[in-house]
């Protein structure tokens, strides 16, 4: 859809958010894929930011995430991935909630992680490298 601004946007309302998270990260690939990670206060600690913790149970909470871009794009993946605090303090272990997918503007669904791999380990300074270029966005619930 067209944003007020002349900007492309791409708007999911949907069961997208942690009860745990606490802010986020994101990166952008060429070929039309976003990955989102949400993080919990325990991996914002590991980052070294001041620890938000949060009353959670790890359930899927419903969220609003919009995404604007100044060109159309043909497709667009919204891959969103949630951390779980370290044990081990090198490592940030990611489970996949899943993606929602438009093409040319128009969303066409969402699919869910495969049960074999629907997880991913990231050492620290990869994290760190995605936060540097994008910076950690708190997450607002009202």
């Amino acid at each position: 859809m067209k944003a007020p601004s002349g900007h492309w946007q791409f708007i999911i309302n949907d069961r997208l958010l942690s009860d745990c998270a606490v802010g986020y990260v994101y990166n952008y690939t060429p070929n039309g894929i976003i990955r989102v990670y949400e993080l919990d206060g325990g991996t914002l600690a590991l980052l070294g930011f001041k620890n938000t913790t949060v009353n959670c149970s790890g359930e899927l909470t419903y969220g609003y995430l919009a995404v604007n871009f100044t060109q159309r794009l043909k497709v667009l993946s919204v891959d969103v991935w949630v951390s779980k605090s370290s044990t081990n303090g090198m490592d940030i272990y990611f489970v996949e909630i899943g993606n929602w997918r438009f093409v040319n503007g128009s969303y066409i669904g969402y699919t869910a992680p495969p049960m074999s791999n629907g997880y991913m380990l990231l050492n620290v300074s990869a994290v760190e490298g995605i936060v540097n270029k994008t910076g950690i966005h708190y997450i607002n619930r009202r």
